[in-house]
Formats: structure tokens, sequence, C-alpha cells
């Protein structure tokens, strides 16, 4: 064997190295192809056990024919001085590597990517061939957004002998499924299980099982012990979690039963988004970037809509469902006023089932009591005497609390004092009284509508003016109201409270209803009536600028603010074209200008920058820049 020279391969730079062997960019001399080598590392390459391992893997994925598994394409035999495999080389980063900001913010775009991965695990299976160490490091995504699962070191024939290892578990502990742990009898189920925190990772940006020590780790799996998804994130809905949650099942006979299953779940789920390809999907944002976005998620918001739509329209009974739906709807468009809009309706049903389902108690609770005096009037009517004194007492009681009511509305502790008096009512179960009880509850709700209407009337008219030429105006009308309105809704509309504006640079100037009030300063403490006010955050430098519309009414209210960085940007000049990639994102091509987004506390950013040449020839240029706040800079690369 000659310097840097294996068999027919010669090496080139190292790719990565991992607990068996080391992956090595190389190029087939007899071919004159461009390959990735892994090499047996030399101090396990004289173990028997661990070369018959290496071979196993060859034998095994070389087995494999699927466009989303990594193709071997010659691997040495038993005796040869040095244990290698060669694969096809795959240009793109690792789900580990590359960054899964969208898919966190868009959980239907991750569901696509493990429909794509289910499938291939599907055909491994039929061909007798379990994985064993799936986990984000062994997905790769090549430059036109195909997924490529890779690295079958650790699998098993099922007509194979089974290799065992005293003391040893063989794969990555964080993905391990419980069955493998307690040493146990497995099938494909173990990679459905893996799979499953893999969707868990791409959804929250976590794992789902995760501890100091390695002891801690493993009993955790074996007892399941890992928060919900939709605690990390609100985006994921309940469909989806479900899937996670059987997936990531202690129990095999709780997950799905084969890939195909999992894949036939996946495919419903995507279907409810409007997704009926999920690989032309998951390509089309891998190539496409920002551009995919504009056209796709018009698509999806309505599509979430019509889900939220039809839960609502099942009735009470799901009522989740479309709270589940409708919250989706609202994370991906804020101000989309038919969320808005399901949102009302929901809590209208809502009230409504808690109406009738407080009066079927009441009603039951009545039955019961009133059964046994029917029966005693129906079988004893001769002997039938008067109720006792403790019933007269009942009713006269209801009646003095129903009066109770109707004077509490007048005095400062309305709302209170009232709620408090019909929940004595209610107790007393008295059925003419009902009725009263429910219109107690209702002029509740309208007197508090007509106290906050009234508040705004006043605040308005004590508003400061906003031009200096018509404070003295605006002060006198406030008089002249205040004059006219009762006692107590002067108190309210006199009624100033401590507000906290905290913002984001310090730098930045905080207006309200378009009055400067602060500037240069992280906390900006305010003194306000009642009212609804308008902040806006300024940076005087970039001119970028965020709004919020507020509402006063009660002490300690607390406004945070961010001003968004002026995006900086980059322009990546090349005598070919190719795409470029910002940290394993793709956001354009060589001579676009590209928006970089500044977030954080600074106003820079350090970004990795990937430049991917067109065509099968070149290799990919990664350099890291660090760019400033509306900063444009040019950087030139040569393949």
């Amino acid at each position: 064997m000659c310097a840097r020279i294996v068999d027919h391969y010669e090496l080139h730079e190292e790719l990565g190295r991992g607990g068996m062997a080391t992956v090595y960019r190389a190029t087939d001399l007899r071919l004159e192809r461009e390959v990735a080598l892994k090499l047996l590392h030399t101090h396990i390459a004289d173990q028997p056990e661990s070369r018959s391992r290496f071979i196993r893997e060859a034998r095994a994925a070389a087995r494999l024919r699927h466009p989303n598994i990594l193709h071997i394409y010659d691997f040495s035999g038993e005796d040869a001085d040095v244990g290698y495999l060669a694969t096809e080389l795959i240009h793109g980063p690792t789900l580990r590597d590359m960054n899964s900001r969208d898919l966190r913010a868009y959980p239907e775009l991750a569901a696509c990517l493990l429909w794509i991965l289910s499938q291939a695990l599907e055909e491994a299976h039929h061909a007798g061939v379990i994985h064993r160490d799936i986990k984000p490091e062994n997905i790769m995504i090549d430059h036109v957004g195909q997924p490529r699962l890779m690295d079958f070191g650790l699998a098993r024939i099922r007509d194979s002998q089974r290799m065992t290892m005293t003391g040893t578990l063989l794969g990555s502990p964080a993905h391990m499924a419980p069955e493998i742990i307690n040493g146990e009898d497995y099938d494909g189920r173990v990679d459905i299980f893996a799979l499953g925190t893999v969707l868990y990772f791409l959804t929250t940006g976590r794992l789902p099982f995760d501890a100091d020590t390695p002891a801690s780790l493993l009993r955790k799996i074996l007892v399941g012990e890992y928060a919900p998804a939709p605690t990390h994130n609100e985006r994921i809905v309940t469909p989806l979690n479900q899937i996670i949650e059987r997936m990531l099942a202690t129990d095999p006979d709780d997950r799905f039963k084969d890939a195909g299953a999992l894949t036939h779940a996946l495919q419903e789920f995507l279907s409810l988004v409007g997704i009926d390809d999920p690989a032309r999907v998951f390509e089309a944002w891998w190539t496409e970037g920002e551009l995919f976005f504009a056209h796709w998620t018009p698509t999806l918001i309505q599509a979430v809509k019509t889900q939220a739509e039809r839960a609502i329209d099942q009735g009470p009974s799901a009522i989740a469902q479309a709270l589940d739906w409708t919250n989706r709807l609202l994370t991906l468009d804020p101000q989309n006023e038919a969320g808005h809009a399901l949102l009302l309706r929901i809590s209208t049903q809502s009230h409504r089932v808690r109406m009738l389902r407080r009066i079927g108690v009441v009603l039951l609770t009545l039955a019961a009591i009133l059964a046994p005096l029917l029966m005693v009037r129906l079988f004893f009517w001769p002997t039938f005497t008067p109720a006792p004194a403790g019933s007269a007492f009942i009713f006269e009681s209801v009646r003095a609390y129903q009066h109770e009511a109707q004077e509490a509305w007048a005095t400062s502790q309305a709302q209170q004092n009232a709620a408090q008096v019909v929940r004595r009512t209610q107790t007393l179960q008295d059925p003419p009284h009902v009725l009263a009880t429910l219109r107690a509850q209702t002029l509740m709700h309208e007197r508090i509508e007509a106290a906050r209407a009234q508040s705004q009337i006043a605040a308005q008219a004590n508003r400061r003016p906003k031009r200096p030429q018509d404070k003295d105006t605006a002060r006198t009308g406030a008089q002249a109201t205040s004059q006219d309105k009762t006692g107590a809704s002067a108190q309210v509309a006199s009624a100033r409270f401590d507000v906290r504006v905290l913002v984001q640079p310090p730098v930045a100037e905080v207006y309200v209803d378009g009055e400067k009030r602060c500037a240069n300063a992280t906390r900006c403490h305010l003194n306000l009536p009642i009212g609804t006010y308008e902040f806006m955050a300024r940076h005087p430098a970039t001119e970028m600028e965020t709004r919020r519309t507020v509402r006063v009414e009660q002490e300690g209210v607390e406004v945070r603010m961010r001003v968004p960085w002026k995006p900086a940007t980059l322009i990546i000049e090349c005598d070919r074209p190719g795409i470029v990639l910002l940290d394993g994102r793709r956001v354009g091509r060589t001579g676009d200008s590209i928006a970089v987004q500044i977030e954080g506390l600074h106003a820079t950013r350090r970004t990795l920058v990937r430049v991917i040449p067109d065509g099968d020839f070149g290799v990919p240029i990664e350099r890291t820049v660090e760019l400033s706040s509306g900063e444009t800079r040019r950087e030139r690369v040569q393949f």
C-alpha cells in the first residue's frame, strides 16, 4: 500500500470519524469517480469480531436498492490488509449539522421528511435488514433535497447468526429502544422508535431523552420519561404529536407494527394539511428556499382553517380538536381574521357547554331529592304530612339570596358579591330559581361590558393631546366630561396605572400614540390612564421599528418590544455558478443579493457559508463570515 493509496483508491481529506471507522473523500482510480471511503480503525482491524461486523455491514447494505438509502459501490474482502467500504459521495449536511429552524416553525415539513425515510426503512425491513443506529448524524440531505439513510454499521440480518458482545451496547444510547437496552429480542420496531426520536428532534430542537449520566439516560428510556413535544413547540398539532408518542412507546406492541403502518399514518396527517406529495414538497422547500414559503404558506393556512371549521361543526365533542387547529392557524398568521373569528366561536361554544353541564347537574340533583318525596306522596297520601319547617326555611333563603344578588350589583364589588350569591343560590337546588340564577349570571356579563364601554369613553376624554396647542382645550373638555359623569365613572376615568416598557436594543426610542416618551433606555416607566395605546419602538440609526397595541386597565402592565436589526446583504462572487447555503440552509445562488437576518442582542451574525458548484465536478467551499446589521458584503470564492 502506497502513501495515501488504499487498494485502487486515492485518499483526500477526512470527512468524519466514528467508533469503528474513519471516512475520507477519495477517488476511484479505476472508474475515475469520487467516492466516500470508510476505513476500519487500525486498533480494531485485527479483532475478528470487529472485522466480521464490518464486512456484514457491507453485505447488508449492498442488498438494498432505494433512492433514499446510501449506495454501496465496493468493499474489501475478509483477507484484505485494510478493511474498507466505498460508497457514493453525498454533498450536503446531516440532520445534526443543518439549521432546522424552518422545520420547527413548520413541523409539517418534518413530517414530510419522516414520510420519505419511513419508505426507505420499509424497503430495508422487507430485505431483512434492521438498521439499529438511526440518528440525525446518519441521515444526510443531498444538494437536490433528497434524504439519504446511511451507515448500516450496526445492522442485523434476521436470517444470519446474531453476533453478541458481552456487556456492550451497540448503537447510540439516546436513540436506543428499551428492548435493546434490556437485551431482549427485537425486530424492525426498534428503528421506528429511533426514527421517533429524530422526528422529536426536528420539531423541537432537542432530544426526547436527555440526562447528565448514561445510567439516568437509560432509565428515562426504559420508563418512557420525556416531555410531550407540544410543550417545547406549540406549533405541533395533536395528530402529529400522537404519531410521535406512538413511535416512542416503551412497549413495542404499542408502536406502529411496521414501517408501512408508519408511512400510512404520516400520509393521513399530511393529507389533513393539504400535502398530497410529501417528497415533492420537501424537495421544493430545500431547493427554493424563501420563495417556497411565498406560495406554500397560503395553501397550508387554508388547509388548517378548513380542519378547524370541521372540528367546530362537529359540536361540543370536538372543542379541544377545534382549539388545537385554531391555535396552529394563529401561529401561522397571528393577524388572521378568520382565526380570531373561529376562536370566538369556540369560546361561545365552550361557555354554552359549561352552562348546559351545570344545568344538567342541578336537574339531576333535584330529581334525586324530589323523587323520594314524590314516591311518599303517591303511596302514602292519606298519612302525608306537610313539609317540615326546614323546607320553608330553604325557600325563604333562596328568595332572600336572590334579593341580595340584585342589591350587590349597586355596590363597587358587584361582580364578586353577585357571583358568590349566585353560587349560594345554586347550592340550594330550588327549581323555581334556576332561571333566576342564569339571569343573574347574564346580568353580570352585561354590567361588566357596560363598565368597560364607560371606561373607554372617559379615558378617551382624558387622554393627553398629541398637539401642544390642543392641550388646554383637551384639559377643559376632560374636566367638563368628568363633571357630567357619575361619581363612580369619574373615579374610573381619572385612574392612572404604571406601565413598564422593556425594549431591545437599548438605543431604541419609544413612542406612545405617535408621541416620543423615552430614548436610549432599556426600561421605560410610564403612568397612563385607562385606554388602548399604540406603542412603537424605533431604532434611529437603522430606521427599523416594531409596533404593539396594548390595553391598559390595571396595574403592572408590561410591554416587551424588540426592534429587529436591519438585515445584512451578502453577495457571493464566483467564476462558476453554484448554490449558496448559510448554516446548512439554501438561500440562493452565486451572484444573488442574499438578505441575511440578524437576530439576538448583538448587531452581528457569524454564519457558515457553503458554496456548492453546479454539476458533478468541483469541491464545495466553506467559509465563516461575520456580518453586521445593514452591511453589504461581497465575498469572492474560487473552485
